[in-house]
């Protein structure tokens, strides 16, 4: 009876760390986007998107749609991050710009985190064409993302 009752106290106890472990483990983040455009002369910027963070776990998708309801007019863009150690973080990224019905779009993966430089990246859609904002100028994102543990 009394190495049974200890068997039974030893799986609850591994039963619990276990859950423990697995809880410990969760990783999210915050990332923090900004799509934008520069006057020709440098003299000024037009934010298209800033200021909004998003937040998502390790291979989850963190979404911002901005698409009008009669979908004619908008932006969306879609983050899935990926943890690559010693404090970067890899970025999936889309970014769709939908103007009169048409959507134009630009996929590519960016090096973020604590401990890597910020990029700065231009975009293209598919062709290698820029992605230009309402008035003819090119568009540029950055990523900051910082990874938690809960």
């Amino acid at each position: 009876m009394k190495l049974r009752r200890t068997a039974i106290i030893a799986a609850v106890a591994l039963i619990g760390t276990t859950v423990t472990a697995q809880q410990g483990q969760v990783v999210d983040y915050v990332i923090t986007p900004r799509i934008f455009s520069i006057a020709l002369d440098g003299s000024g910027e037009t934010v298209l998107l800033g200021g909004t963070t998003m937040r998502t776990q390790e291979g989850g998708r963190a979404l911002i749609n901005l698409v009008n309801r009669e979908a004619t007019d908008g932006t969306k863009l879609v983050v899935v991050p990926s943890d690559l150690g010693r404090g970067r973080v890899g970025l999936r990224v889309e970014f769709s710009l939908l103007r009169a019905g048409q959507t134009v779009t630009a996929k590519f993966d960016v090096l973020s985190g604590e401990d890597a430089q910020r990029a700065t990246i231009a975009l293209t859609d598919a062709t290698g064409k820029f992605i230009l904002d309402s008035t003819g100028r090119p568009l540029y994102a950055t990523f900051d993302a910082v990874r938690n543990r809960r």
